[in-house]
């Protein structure tokens, strides 16, 4: 199937736009340790980081300035919501921030740009007996072996 085929409509919310363009971050969580005398780093992966899209969108038509209310009203909603994108489906995002253009020059259409993360449920973190300060005992005995 061709990319043109496979292209969707996109929306936010149920709020329909079209896409210019846009740019992700992709990748994975590390941390690089470097050790006196040796010349190669040791890199910690802390599993795969949290995908960020930057989208390029526009309103366009008579009664775009309606159109262009309806997306920026769906994008200030708290929360999470569902995206579908023209090239990676259907993804749940909070939407970090928007800008939005206009102009006399370019009438009847707004573009806006913005910055959404992917959003997962909660989970909540376990800790051990006597918080943070328990957990680093704990972590201390095992390394030292030792009973305080």
């Amino acid at each position: 199937m061709s990319w043109a085929q496979a292209y969707r409509g996109a929306s936010f919310r149920g709020v329909p736009f079209q896409v210019v363009g846009h740019e992700g971050d992709f990748g994975r969580r590390t941390v690089t340790h470097e050790y006196p005398l040796r010349d190669k780093p040791y890199v910690e992966d802390l599993g795969r980081k949290a995908r960020t899209l930057k989208i390029e969108a526009l309103v366009i038509g008579a009664d775009y300035m309606a159109a262009r209310d309806r997306l920026l009203a769906a994008i200030e909603q708290p929360g999470p919501g569902r995206l579908v994108h023209p090239y990676l489906g259907e993804l749940q995002v909070s939407v970090l921030g928007v800008t939005l253009r206009e102009s006399t020059a370019q009438g009847g259409m707004a573009g806006l740009s913005f910055e959404c993360v992917e959003s997962g449920e909660l989970v909540p973190v376990m800790t051990a007996p006597g918080g943070a300060n328990g957990a680093f005992l704990f972590l201390r005995k095992l390394h030292t072996g030792t009973k305080k």
